[in-house]
């Protein structure tokens, strides 16, 4: 199961600041709320169509899309990802530090194995030591 941000206003009456030290204004605000609904994903018991669906938590069954016909089961959904788009400073600072350290063990690997096939190189073409 997914989850989709549903968009409801919320009319309840709030006290404006800038009249608070006079009489009290109340005004009725529209305020954006967001409330979490659930994406299915349904088949369809005819045509056998699966598509998702943007339902009411608990909701077994919608008409299908693509045929109409009424009896539609829903399918499980892993839940998606918990989005994570801004890290904080400290994870920020913790994931450059790790990016230095591979850089630098990538780099000494790097710099290790030029440095043998050098070497091999040497001695393929008899300036070794032996």
């Amino acid at each position: 199961m997914r989850v989709a941000a549903s968009a409801k206003y919320d009319e309840t009456p709030r006290l404006w600041p800038q009249f608070a030290d006079s009489r009290p204004h109340i005004r009725r605000v529209r305020l954006l709320r967001s409330e979490a609904v659930p994406v299915y994903e349904f088949q369809c018991q005819r045509c056998g169509e699966r598509f998702d669906e943007l339902v009411d938590a608990g909701t077994e069954s919608v008409p299908c899309r693509a045929c109409g016909h009424p009896e539609t089961r829903r399918l499980f959904s892993p839940p998606a990802a918990p989005m994570k788009l801004v890290k904080t400073p400290r994870e920020a600072r913790k994931q450059e530090r790790r990016n230095a350290q591979l850089r630098e063990r990538t780099k000494a690997r790097f710099k290790e194995a030029r440095r043998r096939a050098r070497e091999r190189a040497r001695r393929a073409a008899g300036g070794g030591d032996g």
